[in-house]
């Protein structure tokens, strides 16, 4: 079967779904995001594709920091709800325990089963969307998540985003493990 040319878009692959936060006018707000991730392993930097018009992003170029907090599938409707309202218009500060870590102007969501604590390294502005770049300062995870002190994805049970159904999902089984399933793999294309 011949592959079909389709519009460009965010269809690669499933997105996390996370809770940005930053502080405004003293007060946490929180956003859903999709277009995030990992840039650079050490030290560990994230990329955030967001509209800089959200409020949220207010507060992270004036504080110079943010975090990224990673809701479990349990929490989908109160994440959409971070998605579907401003901050502009609604108070989102009651709807999460908050706390602060090393930065102090990072809100972090305690319900969330990780947390990434980041420092603003670099803003990329483009035609819709700006780019922020975030060092990872610290990581948190609750308890309940952990499995020999690592966060485990059966228990976090992360949600994931899909265009263009624009759909929540659960991440799926478990399939092998990473630079080892490969090692004895042969195509029958390769010549023997």
């Amino acid at each position: 079967m011949a592959n079909t040319k389709i519009d460009t878009g965010p269809f690669l692959f499933p997105m996390p779904i996370v809770l940005v936060g930053a502080q405004v006018d003293g007060a946490p707000n929180y956003m859903t995001a999709a277009f995030v991730g990992i840039a650079n392993f050490k030290p560990t930097v994230v990329a955030c594709g967001l509209s800089p018009t959200h409020r949220t992003c207010d507060g992270i170029v004036e504080k110079g920091c943010f975090s990224l907090n990673l809701p479990s599938a349990d929490m989908v409707e109160v994440t959409d709800y971070c998605g579907l309202y401003s901050g502009r218009k609604v108070d989102k500060e009651g709807l999460f325990d908050t706390f602060y870590g090393e930065l102090e102007t990072a809100p972090m969501i305690g319900e969330c089963a990780l947390n990434a604590e980041c420092r603003l390294v670099d803003t990329i502005p483009y035609a819709v969307d700006t780019l922020y770049l975030g060092e990872v300062v610290n990581l948190y995870a609750r308890g309940d998540v952990l499995t020999g002190g690592e966060p485990d994805w059966r228990k976090i049970e992360p949600l994931i985003f899909t265009f263009p159904d624009k759909g929540y999902w659960r991440l799926g089984e478990h399939l092998a493990r990473a630079w080892k399933v490969g090692k004895g793999y042969r195509s029958s294309r390769q010549a023997t």
